[in-house]
């Protein structure tokens, strides 16, 4: 198995986000002059202590996990975040949390569950001035088959849920890091995370292939390669191997 990394930043804005359900006051925005390690982060805010509202947002424009680097063809496995950025810097209330996931355009979670998501409860409850991590990680996520596909749509999904804070409550977010563990895609050469595409090996070594008549060859770049092909006589083995077999590979 192979992984890569997702980081969803929010430099310059919210990274497509946008409000899919709303039941309260709650907003979503971007906010450029905090963050962390770098300038930019979500803000989640509210002017009124309300109970039992919920706002859920959603990335409006879906991506797919070729998107976030996984190889075409391959089978992604397991979603897991990995690590994330909280600041509430005026009390979003001891009964608020929120949660984080990857669904599909319609909102179904990766898992193919309803609670497959990647971070549960992660708001603090309390008042926190200083960037922290966000807790409530629920590790490794097994990916539906429905999600498997490296081209299968896929979509950034927050809820933030029961706020009954204080007045003008704060909350941002930002950072995310999310792990995507795959099988299979493009086959390569070197070590089982990463290396060289055959076909790049193959050229640094000045070495081609040609497909003919449905038969692959390998030759020196510099040579006509049907020329080359039919250069090739089948010789008599001393084993059970197909004689042509033999001949395509007798580069003598």
């Amino acid at each position: 198995m192979s992984t890569v990394d997702k980081t969803f930043a929010f430099l310059s804005d919210v990274e497509g986000l946008a409000v899919v359900s709303q039941s309260g006051s709650t907003a979503m925005s971007y906010y450029g002059s905090d963050g962390s390690p770098a300038s930019g982060c979500l803000r989640f805010t509210n002017p009124s202590a309300e109970l039992g509202n919920t706002l859920v947002v959603r990335q409006s424009t879906s991506q797919t996990w070729e998107d976030w680097g996984v190889p075409a063809g391959a089978t992604v496995t397991h979603v897991q975040l990995v690590s994330g950025l909280i600041r509430d810097l005026d009390n979003f209330g001891s009964a608020a949390h929120g949660n984080i996931g990857v669904c599909s355009p319609a909102g179904v979670l990766c898992s193919g569950t309803g609670s497959g998501y990647l971070a549960d409860a992660f708001t603090t409850g309390v008042v926190v001035n200083t960037w922290t991590s966000i807790g409530g990680l629920n590790g490794n996520i097994a990916v539906s088959p429905a999600f498997a596909a490296s081209n299968t749509p896929v979509c950034l999904t927050l809820t933030q849920v029961a706020f009954n804070g204080g007045t003008n409550a704060d909350l941002r977010l930002d950072t995310f890091l999310i792990r995507i563990t795959y099988t299979g895609g493009p086959a390569t050469i070197g070590s089982p995370s990463g290396g060289f595409p055959p076909s790049l090996l193959l050229a640094l070594m000045g070495l081609a292939t040609a497909t003919i008549a449905g038969i692959t060859y390998l030759y020196a770049d510099s040579m006509e390669p049907r020329l080359y092909a039919e250069s090739l006589e089948p010789k008599l083995t001393a084993d059970s191997r197909e004689p042509t077999l033999y001949g395509e590979w007798d580069f003598s």
